[in-house]
């Protein structure tokens, strides 16, 4: 699949934030995770093979099962009906795990992978693949690009609302004025003042820090709402507004509105006409067109004109980009005009970091404006377990330097993200940035906390998010999320609720399928002495003094199952997964953990063992014996 260009914006006309795609499983998931991990297995369970079983291996299973549950061995028309449902789930797992290619697909995407796969939705070529690691990449490509498809078809409203905190008067001594030091009091030198004076002095100290938590004001506020929505199958039009006060500096506030207009080309090209107009600021009026030159390589060049101070400043843009490996890439860029500037990275992205370097030199517009010369580090470790991202960035110029420390949490299943970053800079000081994000909403606290660099600001800096990440933490998230996995567990149910009575319907039908050959197997075992099972459950079983007995709404009866399976005295059932899709049984409470009990008569002596969902079953067995307890 060729590598499509980016939908990323020009810097200055972005829309506040992009969409990710998300990796890893959430921390914070519901138990019908366990549940849908249980049907993506299915085809193992139902054919009674672990997930390793050989080709050799499912076809003697498949074989097997034949025999037992094939139509033409019943009579009656519905256990004729119940045998052609039962056969035709055998047969499409054997077909599926016996061929090669759907069998990758099946063990590395799932059932939904394998149904698009099948209905040439996913178009891959799965004999060019070296890996599973590819192909998943290839399917997260083809998600990728479906999302974007159906976004392009829908309003996508983005919105962000942000509140700059003014501290610099509770890390930096004297920022609004200090009181002048009182001498020493005349005549006076006992013990008794003493304690007096040092008594004042702790109510001074502690009227001081509350006159300088009462000093913390709002320096800035800053509305920013986007949206697009396309026109046609090859037009998209993106409109960004922004509004920005800025109160320490007495101003009215400015405002700005920004949109650009895409259009897919021919010859896998992509233009864009780009305007921005502001109140109190800059225009500038762009155009830009990119192109995937290979399948490694993509470049672009562009047109712009700078309105500045009643000043038409025209300039251009270009860039390339070469992967120059799987996990190696590298990108230049040049522009002329309002900065004239030539921009070098290198990215390496791994699994679980990355690290992108990058050199920039050029020529200052006017005296005020930064350095163009710089060079940079950006490091990043994520945790996909956790959902948690670590940062580290740093640059260095001839005019200032600056160190930033983020840390990113996320919870993709609520579309929920934590971001802090603690900016150390040379020009302005100590920044701490605190934003929350829940679906295409993002709230952003930036606190000025220093004007320089100070190791009280940057303690603080680094405490202070993990105290309010623990308190919103304790408070606000896990109750509410504890609530809405609830509401979703409820709704679950309902929605399964159906699937399970349907499936409940077809173990039934199944056992009674087995009903005579089990009797047969009864009554030749208990001729030998071998294998009979006594009584056999499934389901949320009590392990210990109250054992379950007995079958109820969470306890399947399993008896007749598992009995039919006997053969030559022993019951070997090697599968490493849910038991849940074997003949005659279903899921009695999906979601939860389940157990199997088994009570068995072996040489006329009872014997009894409890195994957990996906544990393999093999017996007799000497250690199942009970103790004191012998059948006739």
């Amino acid at each position: 699949m060729s590598a499509s260009v980016e939908h990323e914006r020009p810097e200055g006309e972005r829309l506040i934030f992009e969409d990710e795609v998300v990796n890893s499983d959430d921390e914070d998931g519901d138990t019908f995770d366990s549940e849908a991990s249980e049907q993506r297995w299915a085809y193992y369970g139902i054919l009674m093979v672990d997930r390793k079983a050989s080709a050799a291996e499912i076809n003697a299973a498949y074989k097997r099962l034949s025999l037992q549950f094939h139509p033409d061995k019943h009579v009656s028309p519905s256990s004729q009906k119940a045998a052609e449902n039962l056969f035709q789930r055998i047969k499409r797992a054997r077909d599926v795990l016996c061929d090669e290619h759907l069998r990758r697909v099946y063990d590395t995407l799932g059932p939904k992978g394998l149904a698009e796969f099948e209905n040439q939705q996913l178009v891959v070529k799965v004999k060019d693949l070296k890996s599973s690691r590819e192909f998943v990449e290839d399917y997260e490509r083809f998600l990728e690009e479906k999302r974007f498809q159906e976004e392009m078809r829908s309003y996508n409203p983005q919105a962000m609302t942000e509140v700059c905190l003014d501290m610099r008067s509770v890390f930096e001594e004297g920022y609004y004025g200090s009181d002048e030091e009182e001498g020493p009091l005349q005549g006076e030198d006992n013990g008794e003042e003493y304690e007096d004076e040092e008594y004042e002095e702790e109510e001074e100290e502690g009227i001081r820090l509350f006159d300088q938590l009462a000093s913390i004001s709002c320096s800035r506020m800053r509305l920013q709402q986007g949206f697009s929505f396309p026109i046609g199958q090859k037009d998209q039009i993106f409109i960004d507004s922004t509004m920005l006060v800025n109160f320490e500096r007495g101003t009215r506030g400015t405002a700005t509105l920004s949109g650009y207009w895409r259009r897919l080309l021919p010859y896998s090209l992509e233009s864009r006409v780009g305007l921005v107009v502001g109140m109190g600021g800059s225009n500038q009026l762009s155009w830009t067109l990119s192109r995937n030159i290979t399948k490694h390589s993509t470049a672009s060049v562009g047109v712009t004109c700078d309105s500045v101070q009643d000043l038409l400043i025209p300039g251009g843009t270009c860039s390339y980009s070469q992967q120059l490996s799987r996990r190696l890439r590298s990108e230049i860029t040049g522009s002329i005009g309002l900065m004239e500037m030539v921009r070098c990275r290198l990215i390496y992205r791994a699994e679980t970091y990355s690290v992108v370097s990058s050199v920039q030199t050029g020529v200052r517009f006017h005296d005020s404006s930064p350095s163009p010369h710089s060079v940079g580090l950006h490091l990043t470790k994520a945790l996909p377990s956790q959902n948690i991202t670590c940062g580290l960035r740093g640059s260095l110029s001839l005019s200032h330097y600056f160190l930033g420390i983020s840390f990113h949490k996320s919870i993709p299943s609520r579309q929920m993200e934590w971001n802090t970053t603690l900016k150390i800079d040379s020009s302005f000081g100590i920044k701490l940035h605190i934003s929350l994000t829940r679906g295409k909403q993002k709230y952003a606290v930036p606190l000025h906390m220093s004007s320089q660099i100070q190791p009280t600001a940057i303690f603080y800096g680094l405490l202070l998010p993990t105290l309010v990440y623990a308190a919103a933490r304790a408070l606000l998230i896990f109750p509410y999320l504890n609530k809405q996995r609830e509401i979703e567990r409820e709704k679950k149910r309902e929605e399964h609720k159906a699937a399970r009575e349907q499936r409940r319907a077809a173990a039934k039908e199944e056992v009674e399928l087995m009903a005579n050959s089990v009797q047969q197997i009864i009554i030749h075992e208990e001729s030998i002495a071998g294998l009979v099972i006594v009584k056999a459950l499934y389901g949320r079983i009590h392990i210990g003094e109250h054992r379950t007995e007995t079958a109820d709404e969470y306890v399947l009866n399993v008896t007749c199952a598992l009995q039919h399976q006997v053969k030559d005295s022993s019951l070997r059932i090697p599968s490493d997964v849910s038991k849940a899709e074997m003949p005659g049984f279903y899921d009695p409470c999906c979601g939860e953990a389940k157990q199997l009990y088994i009570r068995y008569k072996f040489h006329n002596k009872l014997h009894h063992v409890t195994l957990a969902d996906k544990e393999p079953i093999s017996i007799p067995k000497q250690g199942h014996l009970m103790s004191n307890a012998a059948g006739s």
